[in-house]
């Protein structure tokens, strides 16, 4: 594990300890429901779909689904659309949950918070075995004025951590605003990550 992402690590473990710390800073969160008011096309000649919804103050939301998986991309109030990301693979089949988590500072979006099922259909693993869910919290940087104007951040496994959410939102809170996007996104698979080393 680098230096960098230890120091990281290490200053969320600090953060859960004093829950207080992120709330002084004046963050909340304000959520979007992805349902029927949100537009749908299919695209041509493929069977997928995309979904978009409005986001958080002038922010818009883009889901593509397919039947193996979901990514998601967002637009800038200015119109500057992000790549499409998904987390990393965990299961043959995959889908975001319906309510994205804005972290806003000062009434602007700086990240937002997205849980993502992972699906194992028991037919697929050991006979005897059921279906297996896992779960992967995206974090996702916003800057209105860059290009891209969204990248993830860090993925956490809410499978493995049982903080996951407080994790996520600190990451949200201290790690996405001044992201340089062509970083790698923090993968966050345990809570011995976030232990000070």
């Amino acid at each position: 594990m680098s230096v960098h992402l230890q120091r990281a690590l290490g200053a969320i473990i600090v953060a859960i300890m004093l829950p207080s710390l992120a709330a002084a800073q004046g963050e909340s969160s304000v959520y979007t429901n992805i349902d029927e008011a949100c537009a749908r096309r299919w695209l041509p000649d493929e069977p997928v779909m995309e979904i978009a919804c409005a986001g958080a103050e002038g922010w818009s939301l883009y889901v593509l689904a397919s039947d193996h998986g979901q990514a998601t991309a967002y637009a800038s109030p200015d119109g500057v659309r992000s790549d499409w990301t998904s987390p990393p693979t965990r299961s043959p089949f995959g889908d975001f949950h319906d309510v994205v988590e804005w972290r806003v500072r000062d009434g602007a979006p700086m990240a937002t918070i997205h849980r993502y099922r992972h699906h194992t259909p028991a037919d697929a693993m050991e006979p005897g075995s059921a279906d297996q869910t896992l779960h992967t919290l995206v974090v996702t940087a916003l800057d209105s004025s860059g290009e891209p104007s969204a990248c993830p951040v860090a993925f956490v496994n809410a499978s493995a951590i049982t903080n996951a959410n407080e994790v996520a939102r600190f990451v949200a809170d201290n790690a996405a605003p001044g992201w340089d996007c062509a970083r790698e996104p923090m993968r966050i698979e345990s809570a011995a990550d976030a232990a000070i080393r």
